[in-house]
């Protein structure tokens, strides 16, 4: 989005250190108000769960490629992995408050969760309500008064309402199915989180077995069952889609395959073949990598 396609706000910027509170790490807060060219492009949400409330005007959110038209007085929540955009309309342009944060308190994340595997592929990301339209605008406000001594307990709390408010509106629109979903899932969806952030630092997938005091055997037997795929899988395929990653950065295999524990440069090229059909050097070539 260009700087003369929009007058906006922001009170803290995407992709620095986030602003930190004792329950939520913010990474962005703050209103825009969009022109008819306004488009906020791609971006996926690393580690965030995001409200969009709109406070005026129409528009286009897409999330993992599927379109969900806005209007004045709706609220779209994503999730933390969603790819998302933003598109205003062109006749009557969108205004909207925003908060991406995500929880350190292990129950409400796990919740958010929750609300993820029950709503992330359907068409209804979209609800309604008067109270956190109005605590996200106390909590931009809130941002800029971050010098008076209440301020960071005062964020605090509308943190906790915002979460706490959207889960009981999703649980209520849902039946309340909320509560179903099976501990092997957040089992799972932990294992994940783990695998994913400590990608380069795994010798054996059996270190998991230490990380959640579990049996490795039984781990895997979860993740087959639950997921469909086995660890194995899920392990090669983040670390080979890591090594896209640092090839179109320009490391050599050698340096790629030291990183991510392959033994040798020949035997991750032989690796990434399997995978993708096509080895690293080509790929290297189609993708214009240095």
């Amino acid at each position: 989005m260009k700087e003369n396609d929009k007058k906006y706000y922001i009170t803290y910027d995407f992709f620095i250190s986030p602003f930190k509170l004792v329950d939520f790490d913010v990474y962005q807060i703050g209103r825009i108000i969009c022109n008819d060219k306004t488009i906020y492009p791609d971006h996926k949400h690393d580690l965030w769960h995001e409200l969009t409330v709109v406070t005026k005007g129409e528009g286009t959110i897409y999330t993992n490629g599927v379109p969900f038209k806005i209007k004045e007085g709706d609220i779209y929540i994503s999730y933390k992995g969603d790819i998302h955009s933003i598109v205003s309309d062109q006749k009557n342009p969108l205004e909207y408050d925003f908060c991406a944060f995500y929880p350190k308190n292990n129950i409400l994340e796990e919740y958010f969760y929750k609300m993820s595997l029950l709503i992330a592929n359907e068409k209804n990301r979209i609800f309604h309500s008067s109270r956190i339209a109005n605590l996200l605008s106390l909590g931009i406000e809130e941002m800029h008064n971050i010098n008076n001594d209440f301020s960071l307990i005062m964020l605090n709390s509308i943190f906790w309402q915002l979460s706490v408010y959207t889960y009981r509106i999703i649980s209520d629109t849902h039946n309340s199915n909320l509560g179903k979903i099976k501990n092997a899932e957040i089992l799972c969806y932990q294992i994940m989180e783990y695998i994913d952030s400590n990608i380069e630092n795994i010798n054996s997938l059996e270190e998991l077995g230490n990380a959640f005091n579990y049996s490795y055997s039984y781990l895997s037997r979860i993740f087959k069952k639950t997921t469909s795929e086995t660890l194995v899988e899920y392990f090669v395929h983040k670390k080979l889609n890591l090594a896209k990653n640092l090839i179109d950065k320009g490391l050599s295999l050698e340096e790629i395959a030291e990183r991510i524990n392959y033994s040798s440069a020949f035997a991750l090229s032989k690796a990434f073949k399997n995978k993708f059909h096509i080895s690293p050097k080509e790929y290297k070539k189609r993708s214009n990598a240095p």
